[in-house]
């Protein structure tokens, strides 16, 4: 258990042992741009949140990783995909699933990280979100935060 403490505790400090603001960094990229893990180069982000595509989100995300890794070598990556929200309309939100799409395909081959998605754990059996399993339209409540717990010590016990 003592090292779920130091995974948050990482997840919190990302911005600050990359260095520099990520979207500089990301700027800068690397290698060849091939758009996998191994290869983060990001585009330049939208100047407005909501012109962000799928591929920006995941874009973004590797780059945060990739930051980390780079940072601290030897350390392990585990990263969940994002969870649905509770206020979600049907059809299920086309980003979300785009977004862990990419993440799954890009960063599952990279050794050093392990992708994670459990967020059919935060739907019903007819796809559309369990509303108990959040306190408000986006954070997870304390059910949902025993959810995750017991998917970070499983898999923190596995590798």
């Amino acid at each position: 258990m003592r090292g779920v403490p130091a995974l948050l505790g990482l997840l919190v400090a990302l911005p600050l042992i990359a260095g520099a603001p990520l979207a500089a960094a990301a700027q800068k990229g690397s290698g060849s741009g091939s758009g996998t893990v191994a290869d983060t180069k990001a585009r330049p982000l939208p100047t407005a949140v909501s012109a962000l595509t799928a591929e920006d989100i995941a874009a973004g995300i590797e780059a945060v990783c990739a930051a980390a890794h780079a940072k601290l070598p030897a350390a392990r990556v585990l990263l969940f995909g994002i969870l649905p929200r509770r206020d979600e309309k049907p059809p299920r939100p086309v980003i979300t699933d785009r977004v862990n799409a990419l993440l799954k395909d890009r960063m599952n081959g990279a050794a050093w990280l392990n992708y994670v998605d459990i967020g059919d754990q935060f739907r019903l059996a007819d796809g559309s979100v369990n509303k108990s399993l959040f306190s408000d339209g986006v954070h997870v409540n304390a059910r949902g935060y025993e959810l995750l717990a017991a998917r970070i010590q499983a898999e923190i016990a596995t590798k």
